[in-house]
């Protein structure tokens, strides 16, 4: 399944498109951050588990930005520098922890040390992923029961018409 969330005008022509592509896919009628946020609450809801596990932008909703409760420099290196998580409830602090892309290793110590119900990455961030690094993060998650998602938020179909996932 591959959420997608078009604008009303674009979405009628591209998903008749995807519809022809043989993959499955979701519409949204709201902005594309809206459905990472509504990706994030479901895969909470299945899980039961509220950890979140982070690479990348995946918009300004509350449950994103707690990830700077804990500290404001937490999301220097996925979103902007400094950003101070004003309005979020500070009952959010320790609910989203960011790694870095193409560290597996700084991923699996969190996964190892936190019960991380969700892994939540761009599939491609500043640079391509390194040889059997996205593997090693689908097999790490089926092996624990993670739920992963592969936001495209930033890179959607810059690279790739249907994404990057096509690649």
């Amino acid at each position: 399944m591959c959420p997608v969330v078009l604008g009303m005008p674009n979405c009628c022509r591209i998903q008749d498109f995807l519809a022809h592509s043989g993959e499955n896919f979701d519409f949204c009628a709201v902005g594309m951050i809206d459905y990472a946020a509504i990706a994030t609450r479901i895969a909470r809801a299945a899980t039961g588990k509220e950890k979140v596990a982070v690479c990348g932008y995946h918009g300004w909703h509350d449950w994103y930005l707690s990830a700077n409760l804990a500290d404001d420099h937490n999301l220097d290196g996925h979103l902007l520098p400094g950003l101070e998580p004003k309005g979020v409830p500070r009952n959010l602090k320790g609910t989203v922890f960011p790694f870095r892309y193409n560290q597996f290793e700084e991923l699996e110590s969190l996964v190892k040390r936190e019960v991380i119900g969700i892994v939540k990455m761009e599939v491609e961030r500043n640079e391509p992923p390194r040889p059997g690094y996205l593997q090693k993060i689908r097999k790490m998650c089926s092996d624990r029961d993670i739920v992963l998602i592969f936001d495209e938020c930033t890179s959607g179909f810059r690279e790739t018409f249907g994404g990057l996932h096509k690649k």
